[in-house]
């Protein structure tokens, strides 16, 4: 980050507010503070400890109590099923809400609305044989479809009352969901016409105006994705996308992406109509991050890099966010995530001022210690560490509940002397432990990790400060820390 950014920018999510101060290596406050001074307040919640699964294919639900979060979030499940569940199991270890692709016919008609959510991948398209999003030929094409055309690939949405829920509501046939979630991953970053069909009108566009009308076709067919496919969803739900989002869903682990507005995807602010409207302007949710890859377990920067892409999408958009998540790396290796940073991701994820979590996988439904539908065999154990990670939060419901905002809090890593406020990706390049909090009139609850101790007996202790309020956190080896107290 070459500018200092000395204005923060204050983004709402949730009824909160986030704050960003680029303090690079100037401190935020300089004092010398007496730690035998310091009254201590904060009162820890500790680690939950259970015996992490060693079988294969299975998930040890019943090793929590079974527990709810804070009204408001919204918490997806999107992972894998035990194929005899006759009850979603998630429902009673903080999840909100079911992805249809992981519903049973069980589940179909005793699934309430309320806690119905769908993921809709590109795959919808294939039944229109339209080139607007097909991966397996490659076309990402706008310009194929008429606008009529693309009303009605829409409107076909109307048939997941009936074809699914059986539940459409009187004198109309609509998606009967709460919340709904284009997933295409069609938006070329740079425009390029080898990507579009044969016989696409976009060929015959002169090479020079090429970029710029790629760019209109694809954000008017955005806005109508946003906007239009309401008509044919339930009123009130919750409409987002996955990708195309603000900044790139994942890899904002530079500090260039905190000041530099180019880190936001084009279409973001491209008008798409006279209004000068687009797509973001009709949606509820954007859900950027947050998957690991094997080079972020090998960098050691996993917990960073999904924090930073929480912390640069409210950096540079208020719209609420929803993170997707995984608990295994990306392919082609699948690894089980380290159950650390499991357990982190929610914690800090939702410490950022995100609105939920969106737990995903690709696996649908396995049987213990039985290959799965893909013929893999898997442990599950970070997926136990991310419940936990659930629970823990769940002990402090009442401060997400209230208003409340996440915040950066000023923190001394020299004992009391110098306090400072840097993002994520700062924190990276300098290898130093994260802090973040929520406060609310007179409440705040602090978060904090080391993620690379120098050893397993390591031990920081950091001064935290907001406001006038201090207090010591000590974080033992990579553990994660919890604590409430009362500014």
């Amino acid at each position: 980050m070459k500018n200092l950014l000395k204005i923060p920018a204050l983004v709402f999510a949730l009824g909160a507010s986030f704050l960003f101060f680029g303090t690079k290596d100037k401190p935020a406050s300089v004092e010398v503070v007496d730690l035998s001074s310091i009254k201590r307040t904060l009162v820890e919640t500790p680690t939950y400890v259970f015996s992490p699964t060693k079988n294969i294919n299975e998930i040890g639900w019943e090793k929590f109590p079974k527990f709810h979060l804070a009204k408001g979030l919204k918490i997806v499940y999107n992972g894998a099923r035990y194929e005899n569940e006759s009850y979603p199991l998630a429902f009673d270890y903080g999840f909100t809400h079911l992805d249809r692709s992981r519903m049973s016919d069980i589940d179909l008609p005793n699934v309430p609305i309320s806690k119905r959510a769908w993921l809709m991948t590109a795959n919808y398209f294939e039944q229109f044989h339209t080139p607007f999003a097909d991966h397996n030929t490659g076309h990402l094409d706008p310009f194929i479809d008429s606008k009529d055309d693309f009303i009605r690939y829409l409107s076909h949405l109307r048939g997941l009352c009936f074809n699914h829920f059986h539940d459409c509501p009187p004198d109309e046939m609509v998606a009967t969901v709460d919340i709904f979630l284009w997933d295409l991953e069609n938006v070329m970053y740079v425009p390029d016409k080898s990507r579009l069909a044969p016989n696409s009108p976009g060929l015959k566009i002169p090479d020079n105006e090429f970029a710029d009308a790629y760019k209109k076709a694809m954000a008017e067919k955005y806005r109508m994705l946003t906007e239009d496919a309401r008509q044919f969803i339930v009123k009130g739900a919750w409409v987002g996308t996955y990708n195309p989002g603000c900044v790139i869903e994942l890899g904002n682990l530079s500090p260039d992406h905190y000041t530099n507005p180019n880190a936001k995807m084009w279409i973001w602010d491209y008008p798409a109509g006279k209004d000068g409207k687009n797509f973001k302007d009709f949606i509820n949710f954007q859900t950027p991050g947050g998957y690991v890859t094997d080079d972020n377990l090998k960098y050691k920067n996993g917990i960073y890099m999904i924090l930073a892409d929480q912390e640069v999408n409210a950096r540079w958009s208020d719209i609420p966010r929803i993170a997707v998540q995984w608990a295994f790396t990306t392919p082609p290796s699948w690894t089980p995530l380290p159950l650390k940073l499991a357990e982190a991701m929610p914690i800090f994820t939702l410490m950022s001022g995100a609105k939920g979590l969106w737990l995903w996988d690709d696996i649908y439904t396995m049987m213990p210690n039985k290959p799965n539908q893909y013929n893999l065999q898997r442990n599950f154990a970070s997926y136990e560490a991310y419940i936990a990670g659930l629970y823990r939060l769940s002990k402090h419901n009442a401060i997400f509940e209230a208003e409340h905002k996440a915040v950066i809090p000023e923190v001394s890593f020299d004992g009391g002397n110098k306090f400072y406020q840097y993002n994520a990706a700062e924190l990276y390049e300098k290898g130093l432990p994260i802090v973040r909090a929520i406060v609310t009139k007179d409440k705040i609850l602090v978060a904090g990790q080391n993620p690379n101790p120098k050893n397993a007996g390591e031990t920081k202790q950091l001064v935290v400060k907001y406001g006038k309020w201090k207090d010591i956190i000590t974080l033992k080896n990579d553990d994660i820390y919890l604590g409430e107290a009362k500014l």
